[in-house]
């Protein structure tokens, strides 16, 4: 861990289910680097207590947030910001960072205050030379902290849960990911993973599984009144947006809302609810286009210039002879979310099919001209099918299928999505080889999804899976020194 010692300081930005993994990498990192120089940057008390009990340094951004509460923007300061982002990614802006947060205020008068507030903490917080750390670039804050962190010298590294090939991935920025060191065999690899695909989505991609060991009603409602009151309510207080259940109104509230949006929906009538009934739509293969979880970081970081599902659905429509059918697949995680017009819609726009969230997709896309999404999972599983496939956005693995990248300032590329969806190809193997080697080194065999322990979901700890991820780091801060 030698090459740590380049850095001014070490920043974890934690959150309840990860403090007790970056606590134990930073016990093992603090061998190479001087404890007092990292730091735990969180919303949540229960993990600042956690941090504060183990002797390091808590940044609880809540309070800092609430600092700069009055202040007015300073135009000097945001401009040296937006030309640092900029910098980083002519495509990129202020605008196009703040766009992709789930919380912002209501009001859209008190976006531009909230936008100067992060701006304004994180430019303190963020030094030159500095090694950072989070989960992933699903907000606001921690895709402007891995930006200013880049700039500025510094390295920064989104570990999240892959599931193509299985792990974990290591992000740079939410469109690239690192080049790591080649701990696994590609074409081993591209054979386990084509292989898994027939396996249960649930069984072989983690983070579509269930969450193991959940504690019951009982149970939550004991959990609820030791931490809630004693945590959230303090960050609610403070002011943190990540605080769901401010009050124990709040949370029956929520509690019974769930519980009657799952006894009163009603599933749209699916077209297609097994692989065979493919067979009825003719002799034209369908477009397949699997649907996205919304709101998901994999919209809002991997597409921001177009997010509108429908609306793509329509363009596909638009574009393709009337005789060509599109299967439209609902996600496994959307369903009762969706309200019954949203499906209509989508039928009426013509020899349109909706696919149950039940039928194996794998199968679905063996039968399919081509499979089309935003940014989803299942378009890099295509390539290892054969079959053409594309995203509208920019997920990191994007290289590796047929193209992407159809979106930008401009809106939506649409002479170039016509002409690819009316003579789509599939990559070359060659292509598929050496980009899947690419994508691979991006990726690590390391455990990075919190799961149910006793009462707590927490990453997994151990020594080999800790191991794992400072050599990838120190792998790829060896490489920035050189």
């Amino acid at each position: 861990m030698e090459n740590l010692k380049q850095y001014s300081q070490i920043i974890f930005f934690t959150r309840n289910p990860h403090f007790s993994h970056h606590l134990a990498l930073a016990d093992r990192m603090s061998a190479s680097f001087p404890k007092e120089k990292m730091i735990f940057a969180t919303f949540f008390s229960k993990a600042a207590e956690a941090v504060e009990k183990a002797g390091y340094k808590v940044f609880y951004i809540p309070e800092e947030l609430r600092k700069f509460e009055s202040v007015k923007p300073d135009p000097e300061v945001i401009r040296r910001v937006e030309k640092e982002i900029n910098s980083s990614d002519p495509r990129l802006s202020l605008d196009i960072l703040l766009a992709s947060e789930r919380f912002l205020p209501k009001k859209k008068s008190e976006h531009k205050q909230f936008c100067w507030q992060h701006l304004a903490v994180l430019d303190q917080l963020i030094k030159p030379r500095t090694l950072a750390m989070s989960s992933m670039f699903d907000h606001f804050v921690y895709w402007l902290a891995g930006t200013l962190t880049n700039v500025r010298q510094g390295a920064y590294f989104a570990f999240n849960s892959c599931g193509v090939p299985a792990g974990s991935m290591a992000l740079r920025t939410p469109w690239e990911a690192w080049a790591g060191p080649v701990r696994r065999d590609p074409e081993a690899l591209w054979e386990e993973t084509k292989l898994k695909l027939f396996e249960p989505v649930e069984k072989r991609i983690d983070y579509m599984g269930p969450l193991h060991k959940r504690p019951r009603l009982r149970e939550n409602l004991r959990l609820y009144f030791r931490n809630v009151f004693k945590y959230e309510r303090k960050d609610g207080q403070h002011g943190s947006y990540f605080s769901y259940y401010p009050s124990f109104y709040g949370f029956i509230k929520a509690w019974v809302i769930a519980k009657y949006r799952q006894k009163a929906y009603r599933e749209p009538n699916y077209d297609i609810t097994s692989v065979e009934d493919l067979a009825r739509l003719g002799v034209s293969k369908p477009v397949l286009v699997p649907l996205h979880m919304e709101p998901e970081a994999t919209i809002l970081m991997y597409s921001p210039w177009f997010q509108d599902q429908y609306l793509l659905c329509a363009k596909i429509r638009e574009m393709l002879p009337e005789r060509t059918p599109i299967v439209i697949k609902e996600n496994p995680k959307m369903c009762g979310k969706r309200p019954l017009e949203y499906y209509q819609r989508l039928k009426a726009l013509g020899n349109v099919y909706l696919a149950a969230p039940t039928v194996p997709t794998v199968p679905m896309m063996q039968e399919s001209k081509a499979v089309v999404s935003l940014a989803g999972n299942a378009c890099l599983e295509a390539v290892f099918l054969g079959v053409p496939s594309i995203v509208i956005g920019q997920p990191p693995f994007r290289h590796i299928l047929s193209d992407s990248d159809f979106a930008g300032k401009e809106g939506l590329d649409d002479s170039r999505l016509c002409a690819w969806l009316n003579d789509p190809k599939p990559v070359s193997s060659e292509h598929a080889s050496v980009e899947w080697a690419r994508w691979t080194r991006g990726t690590l065999d390391a455990e990075s999804l919190p799961i149910w322990q006793g009462e707590e979901r927490h990453i997994n700890s151990t020594p080999d899976n800790l191991d794992k991820f400072i050599s990838y780091i120190d792998f790829c801060t060896g490489k920035l020194s050189l």
